[in-house]
């Protein structure tokens, strides 16, 4: 084997040593970003009738007036701001209760209420939410959403979402933040 040849297989595997480094690191950086994710389970989403989640996707599903059983009191929800409910009676102050249906309940002992009023001009299909801690008492939250087809006037977009997450502080912050994706 000629120098030259040794000095090009030498060449190839350090190159290959990099490239396998770099996919290692990455991987770890994944690993540490997928464990400050939490997870949230949907509590009721679109518009302002809401329902309990019940696993039906209101994006493509038809939902039956029987499944609605509150509607939020969207007026006294700022846009595009998450907050924190962690009591019953807080979470009350924003609901109507149909008539006839019983009042939802949490168990604010193990959860925390995470709403948002989304409001946006844009045409949007369903969030791909994520839910990170940044510290202690610092968190951000995630909406993914790829703009649709769908009515041409510059009105005003608004719906409710609600996520149950583990309990945390009333006063812990969130950022929301809505990213806005070209049509898929």
């Amino acid at each position: 084997m000629t120098n030259k040849d040794f000095l090009s297989k030498a060449l190839m595997l350090l190159l290959l040593a990099v490239f396998a480094s770099s996919l290692y690191s990455c991987k770890d950086s994944d690993e540490d970003n997928n464990q400050n994710s939490i997870d949230m389970i949907d509590f009721s989403i679109r518009g302002n009738p809401c329902y309990y989640y019940n696993n039906i996707d209101t994006y493509t599903d038809f939902v039956p007036d029987s499944l609605i059983t509150f509607n939020w009191n969207i007026s006294s929800i700022d846009p595009n701001i998450a907050f924190i409910i962690n009591s019953q009676e807080g979470f009350l102050n924003y609901l109507t209760i149909k008539d006839g249906e019983n009042t939802p309940t949490i168990d604010f002992n193990k959860y925390s209420l995470i709403t948002v009023r989304v409001s946006t001009y844009n045409n949007l299909g369903k969030p791909a939410k994520t839910l990170d801690k940044i510290s202690e008492n610092n968190y951000k939250l995630t909406f993914n959403c790829h703009q649709v087809m769908g009515p041409l006037d510059i009105s005003e977009r608004t719906w409710v979402e609600a996520v149950l997450i583990p309990k945390i502080i009333s006063n812990a912050n969130i950022d929301f933040i809505l990213n806005v994706l070209p049509s898929e």
